[in-house]
């Protein structure tokens, strides 16, 4: 297993400092970014400033309660982990040992099975980024599956496809981020998602299911509108109401513009990042919510088709 759905992000608490380094060098292999502790009294600070996005803490097993302190404390893995557990901000952050001391490490296993105790060799270091990697990503997609309660619902029942809805899922879980590169790659992520929409809707639509073109596909579910009479509905409209008409328009227009198209790689140049500062964050936001949008309007759509057809 490879990096994770986003990155992670690990405190690591030893006294030392080339250990560190060794630890967060393999970890950065998998998205995952470190951050520095060298004793329980550093780790009180640094952690009451970050607790709040940390996947993990790492711990050695003997270490320093201050970093003032000459020798590692072979206390100091159990009053690190008291100062966790004792507050309900840490006590949910997931723990794991990674010591360097044979000895350490098998009395540690011995005597404490409940924390995930691994070695700093580099085949073990790699186990226990795996680990975290695993441990990030299901923990983030119960939350994300939690607060999108209902459009993962939907998509249980209308069926995206295995890679679509991972793309989905991948892009809820890193919709904050501010990367031209990464929004450019999302855009045309969702671009596709909304195609396989229409396209799935126009197949049970007999007048257009063969067609394969947005403009056509759309211009038949819009009710075929005349624009010379203000826009007047001609024919039958099969879109809920005209704010979903304009978010699928907004996805494919946005996606195709700053996106990647179906038969394009994902390897995208630097002109194709915009240089005035678009898309932005809220470019993102605003394909995506639009998108969730229309997903719960398909999923009503085609309940509709089973239950009573299309009435064409």
């Amino acid at each position: 297993m490879g990096v994770g759905f986003k990155r992670n992000f690990v405190l690591i608490v030893d006294d030392d400092n080339e250990d560190y380094k060794l630890i967060a060098r393999e970890f950065s292999k998998y998205n995952i970014k470190s951050f520095y502790a060298m004793s329980a009294e550093e780790m009180e600070v640094k952690i009451h400033e970050i607790y709040h996005k940390l996947t993990a803490i790492v711990l050695d097993i003997k270490g320093k309660k201050s970093k003032d302190q000459s020798i590692e404390n072979p206390d100091f893995i159990n009053r690190a982990i008291r100062i966790l557990d004792s507050n309900p901000n840490y006590n949910k952050i997931k723990k794991f040992i990674a010591s360097g001391s044979p000895d350490d490490f098998d009395k540690f296993k011995t005597f404490n099975s409940e924390i995930m105790a691994y070695t700093k060799d580099l085949g073990d270091l790699n186990l226990l980024a795996k680990e975290i990697v695993i441990y990030g990503d299901s923990k983030d997609e119960v939350l994300i599956m939690n607060e999108y309660k209902d459009i993962y619902e939907a998509i249980s029942r209308v069926k995206l496809g295995n890679q679509r809805e991972r793309d989905l899922q991948i892009i809820l879980l890193n919709k904050e981020t501010k990367d031209k590169r990464e929004i450019t790659n999302y855009l045309g992520s969702l671009r596709r998602i909304n195609e396989y929409v229409y396209k799935s809707i126009a197949q049970v639509i007999p007048k257009i299911a063969n067609e394969s073109t947005f403009a056509k596909i759309n211009k038949e579910l819009a009710g075929n509108r005349d624009y010379h009479n203000c826009a007047k509905i001609t024919t039958k409209f099969y879109y809920k109401d005209s704010a979903i008409e304009r978010a699928i328009q907004t996805i494919h227009w946005i996606g195709s513009a700053h996106g990647a198209h179906d038969d394009e790689t994902l390897e995208l140049t630097d002109l194709a990042i915009d240089s005035q500062n678009f898309p932005t964050n809220y470019t993102l936001k605003t394909v995506l919510y639009s998108l969730l949008d229309v997903i719960l309007w398909y999923d009503g759509f085609m309940y509709k088709v089973q239950v009573e057809g299309t009435k064409k």
